[in-house]
């Protein structure tokens, strides 16, 4: 049995290909166009279209989104899947009235407007900058300016990558602090004007920036006495204020170490015992932070090479440790060049250390006392002088020698007191008591060497040594401490112990060595002569050094030199800080 379906007109009836038609008649069409018309005429309502939507969909016809109900019926009635039974026609149908069209299942969406025309891409313009030094080797962290584009850092890679930018004309410049358009220059930016970057390219462009050199590796001593032997900053003092080599002018100086070791250039000489390594500050960090120097390319030779060797191959920072080590008796100067060029240098004396020997005693006598003293401080204050010149001092005590039954070293003692119980050795009166010194300190020398003599049990007086005779007045002394003359093994300290009465015995020591005071007559071979000349002149302030303190204005003195104020064998007043010995004197002490 088929399905009625109501229309306006009037009903239709529809069978499935699986319906039984009893027999009854239905009407075939043969053409599809036939078959819509048909259907369009039955002026089915909307209610009896989705009635008959689900009916066809139960007939497994499937209707599609855009696809009309009627449209879809006709398609089958041509085919012959669907056929049409009974049509009833309503009364209305017998007028004139045009059929009304079908009210579609779902109106039709406007097509989608079409899109316009999407222009071709404008062709990629970009701008690469690479900044190398002369060498090849990449430059990171230089700044890198290309006008419109900004400004860019190049990476570990010495690259600055604007990416893309506008077609056209470009200054570019390229600078790093410390570094320059060429090896040798000026601190300066390189740059190229005008640089052409065309539409649709990639522009590759290279700029150089070579690390500068310093002007000269600047030296100092460590500021802890361990690390090194002798520093000496003043026997190549440069005649005019502010003439060292490390300051030249224009910005860039070309220098030549000078043959003579002893020009006045503000070289440093540096003392090192033979097989011994000494340190030193290299400080190339004298221009100001904007001046970084290639120290990565900064070579180090010594000449002759064989007096000494750099043990320190290369400097990783603008201040850094330096180590050499001696390796044979001789002078030697070292060089630091960077890219050809003498940069800096000092100078290098090499001898073996010498180990002197020096036996200290106390002497107690009718008019001294018992007198103590700190052997480890006193040991200290030697090692720290005499290091300098490469000497080693082998300290023994002998403790206390009692001189005070011997009677005729009393009547001698005696007469080195003015009347009426004055100090010992005065250096004024009828007659001058200090001018007979030597009666009398050869008297305590020769008692004490008596009683030495006869020891059986330690501490003993050794062969060879030094001896050190520590004689402290109940009045007091006029001088500090003295020697038999100079070259004597023999000295004297006539103050308690103190770090002034540790330095003025170190003082005499050095004469025993054949140091001499600056003042003496034949003291020239010792001093440089500049120094020397500058005796009676008021001493100025001037800055410290890691190896010696600043010095205050004095006024002038004979045996001061202002140039060199805290020599061992002047007299500044500062006598615990007087502890300098320099490269004359490194020589001239004797080692045996």
């Amino acid at each position: 049995m088929g399905q009625r379906f109501r229309g306006a007109r009037g009903h239709i009836e529809l069978f499935g290909r699986n319906d039984p038609r009893s027999g009854q008649a239905t009407r075939d069409f043969a053409e599809r166009d036939e078959a819509l018309r048909f259907l369009r005429n039955s002026a089915l309502d909307s209610a009896t279209l989705g009635a008959l939507r689900r009916w066809a969909y139960e007939q497994g016809l499937h209707v599609g989104q855009h696809q009309g109900i009627l449209e879809r019926l006709a398609t089958e009635l041509s085919h012959g899947t669907l056929h049409l039974g009974t049509v009833t026609q309503s009364r209305k149908s017998s007028g004139g009235e045009k059929p009304k069209p079908e009210t579609p299942d779902k109106p039709k969406p406007a097509p989608p407007p079409k899109p316009k025309p999407t222009p071709p891409p404008k062709p990629i313009t970009e701008l690469v900058v690479t900044v190398k030094d002369e060498d090849g080797k990449l430059i990171e962290g230089a700044k890198v300016v290309s006008g419109a584009a900004g400004t860019k850092t190049t990476n570990k890679e010495g690259v600055a990558d604007f990416g893309k930018v506008e077609p056209g004309k470009y200054d570019i410049t390229a600078e790093k602090g410390g570094h320059s358009k060429k090896k040798n220059d000026p601190v300066g930016k390189d740059e190229k004007k005008q640089v052409d970057v065309p539409e649709g390219s990639k522009t590759q462009v290279e700029l150089c920036q070579h690390p500068s050199c310093a002007n000269v590796a600047f030296f100092e001593g460590p500021t802890t006495r361990q690390y090194y032997f002798g520093f000496d900053h003043k026997t190549n003092l440069v005649a005019a204020p502010n003439g060292e080599y490390w300051k030249p002018v224009p910005d860039r100086g070309t220098l030549t170490m000078p043959g003579n070791k002893l020009t006045r250039d503000a070289a440093r000489w540096v003392s090192v015992a033979v097989g011994q390594q000494t340190q030193l500050e290299i400080n190339f960090d004298f221009k100001g932070t904007e001046c970084i120097p290639c120290i990565e390319n900064s070579t180090f030779e010594v000449v002759p090479a064989n007096i000494a060797e750099v043990v320190t191959a290369s400097v990783s920072g603008k201040k850094a440790a330096f180590k050499i080590k001696g390796k044979a008796v001789g002078e030697a100067s070292l060089k630091v060049i960077c890219d050809g060029q003498d940069l800096g240098w000092f100078h290098i004396w090499c001898v073996n250390e010498a180990t002197l020997k020096l036996d200290i005693a106390c002497l107690i006598t009718n008019r001294a006392p018992v007198a103590t003293y700190n052997m480890g401080l006193l040991r200290q204050h030697f090692e720290d002088i005499y290091r300098q010149a490469c000497i080693k001092i082998d300290m023994v005590d002998l403790g206390s020698i009692n001189l005070t039954s011997n009677a005729p070293l009393a009547t001698i003692e005696s007469s080195g007191y003015p009347a009426g119980g004055g100090v010992f050795l005065a250096k004024s009166g009828t007659p001058r008591p200090y001018n007979s010194k030597g009666a009398v300190l050869n008297a305590l020398h020769g008692a004490a060497s008596t009683v030495l003599g006869a020891r059986t049990t330690a501490p003993l007086a050794r062969a060879g040594a030094y001896r050190l005779y520590w004689y402290v007045p109940t009045v007091g002394c006029s001088i500090l401490g003295t020697v038999l003359n100079i070259g004597s093994n023999i000295s004297f300290g006539f103050q308690p112990d103190s770090s002034t009465a540790r330095n003025s015995t170190a003082h005499e020591f050095g004469h025993s060595l054949n140091l001499r005071h600056p003042s003496d007559g034949s003291s020239g071979p010792q001093f440089a002569a500049h120094n020397l000349s500058t005796r009676n002149v008021a001493s100025p302030a001037y800055t410290a050094t890691n190896t010696e303190p600043a010095s205050t204005p004095r006024t002038p003195r004979s045996n001061v030199m202002a140039n060199d104020p805290t020599n061992l064998m002047g007299y500044w007043p500062d006598r615990p800080n007087r502890k300098r010995l320099r490269y004359h004197q490194w020589k001239a002490a004797s080692r045996s």
